[in-house]
């Protein structure tokens, strides 16, 4: 089945946008690197210690790739650089790399035991959620064209609109 996009799918750059559920993605992917921004501003000591003890410092290597890609996905524009292209190009891979991450980190708990019993209500609402992105990432027709889209980068011999 072939998706048609209107005009309003594409950004200024003549690239289909991200989209909500895209970025949802991000944002649930990268949610620790949020939480430990919050936590920097905050400026509480105890804060600071609660967070950063514990697997806190795992799930932001489990993360990392999605950083990766929510930084690509700032940056993309013609005259962004040839790191944000090689990063959005392998963007769907990554985040998916980081989904089965922070599930399995979250499934194994702060001890690592792996015990389901020791599990609450919002543990399985997030790995839910986390495996409902890798899902969409894996199978939603958009996700893969916005992952192969990036727009070209400007001319160099093209004539200057200054010069007239």
């Amino acid at each position: 089945m072939s998706e048609k996009y209107s005009f309003e799918h594409f950004n200024r750059h003549g690239v289909l946008k991200i989209g909500v559920a895209l970025l949802a993605i991000l944002m649930l992917l990268t949610n620790h690197y949020w939480i430990g921004l919050a936590t920097l501003m905050s400026r509480s000591p105890e804060l600071m210690a609660s967070v950063l003890d514990g697997t806190h410092k795992y799930y932001l290597l489990a993360e990392f790739p999605a950083v990766l890609v929510a930084a690509a996905a700032v940056f993309r524009k013609p005259d962004a650089g040839r790191w944000a292209m090689v990063i959005w190009r392998f963007g769907l891979p990554l985040l998916v790399v980081s989904a089965l991450g922070t599930a399995v980190l979250r499934f194994g708990g702060s001890k690592f035991r792996f015990n389901p019993n020791i599990l609450e209500a919002p543990d399985f609402v997030l790995i839910g959620a986390t495996f409902a992105a890798a899902g969409y990432l894996l199978f939603a027709p958009r996700a893969r064209r916005v992952f192969k889209e990036f727009p070209a980068p400007p001319a160099e011999d093209k004539p200057s609109s200054a010069v007239r």
